[in-house]
């Protein structure tokens, strides 16, 4: 484990000696990590209301579609795993008709597109056969893929669960069409024509730290793993900032009273259209009385505790033996871990973030 210097950690941890966390430092940091976009990607917005050009480019080519089957996108069967984006021709068959393909953006001069298929696609073996690609639950198809395909496929997948499920308008209840190249839908009723955007859910992540000992809080929830604790998170109400949502999350989930409120980034999470916020706090508190319908179990761990759970998921398979550390935490694509990660490795107030491991 990582000794723990209580001196040492305070003067790291608490104001005024920490340093400031600037907006170049927090968009460092959320580039580092899945679902991020390190690579120059135009989302073209400045060309989304020319439907000529819209036109142009969905029937040009060069523009590929990354294919959906259900939730699902289909992955390479060749390694390393990509993501398959092809031409329509090879697709054409294939493709729901009832939804219309829907400009992400360009990328190395190419437009991307995502499509849903038929679902009958996922049992064709000739058709998966020939395009040499997989349907992969998003999950593990994030765990699979490079970095910069992660965000690519965030976005593909929200926007796609957007078109599939948004259907009419909930202000008039008439039929909504895609505009804009299907980023956005606008109602078809001539005295509405309300526009609605993709729903982003903001949610507040933290890590709770004591102050006095480095001990972190972390919860169980009955639906982990076994053996699986996290960091306390939850939506954030209307008319509040992620920081109020910090300290009121806190207390109704563990009892426990914080402050020194810091966001630290924020990281997409598709599953389903989260943006989770990361956030630094310090107990001013210690006891906890853990709401029990919302946790199975909530305690303090040491910081050595928590840096070999962590360390355990970085270990290479032929290494792997019975694993002698009492927890486990979430996987390395999730806000927890990285947040984790960062708060044992001493970079979580870095000017200048590093990714320190493989994702």
């Amino acid at each position: 484990g990582i000794p723990r210097r209580t001196s040492q950690l305070q003067a790291v941890l608490q104001p005024p000696s920490r340093p400031a966390i600037t907006p170049t430092t927090m968009l460092q940091r959320s580039r580092l990590f899945a679902f991020s976009n390190p690579v120059a990607f135009d989302r073209l917005n400045s060309h989304r209301k020319d439907t000529a050009w819209l036109t142009e480019r969905l029937t040009s080519p060069s523009s590929t579609f990354l294919p959906f089957v259900g939730s699902e996108p289909l992955l390479s069967t060749t390694k390393p795993a990509s993501l398959k984006c092809l031409p329509w021709d090879t697709l054409k068959d294939m493709v729901d008709t009832t939804h219309e393909p829907i400009l992400l953006g360009e990328l190395d001069g190419t437009c991307k597109y995502v499509v849903k298929l038929k679902d009958e696609a996922k049992d064709n073996a000739e058709f998966l056969t020939n395009v040499e690609a997989k349907p992969v639950a998003l999950r593990l198809a994030a765990t699979l893929l490079p970095q910069e395909e992660t965000s690519l496929l965030a976005q593909a997948h929200g926007f796609l669960s957007f078109n599939v499920s948004y259907q009419f308008c909930n202000h008039c209840g008439a039929a909504v069409a895609p505009v804009e190249g299907g980023v956005k839908k606008q109602c078809v009723k001539t005295e509405c024509r309300k526009k609605v955007y993709p729903p982003v859910q903001p949610v507040m992540i933290s890590l709770v730290v004591d102050p006095k000992t480095g001990n972190l809080l972390l919860g169980r929830a009955a639906r982990y793993s076994k053996g699986m604790y996290s960091l306390l998170a939850g939506f954030i109400e209307v008319g509040e900032s992620a920081e109020e949502a910090v300290v009121r999350e806190v207390m109704e989930e563990a009892g426990v009273e914080v402050d020194n409120v810091t966001i630290v980034y924020s990281h997409v999470w598709p599953m389903p259209s989260q943006l989770m916020i990361g956030c630094y706090a310090e107990a001013k508190t210690t006891e906890i009385n853990f709401d029990k319908t919302e946790l199975e179990d909530c305690k303090w761990f040491p910081e050595s505790t928590i840096a070999a759970a962590i360390q355990q998921q970085y270990k290479k398979q032929d290494e792997e033996k019975e694993s002698e550390v009492p927890i486990t935490v979430p996987q390395r694509l999730a806000t927890a871990h990285q947040l984790m990660k960062m708060y044992t490795e001493r970079t979580l107030f870095d000017h200048v973030p590093r990714n320190s491991g493989k994702l």
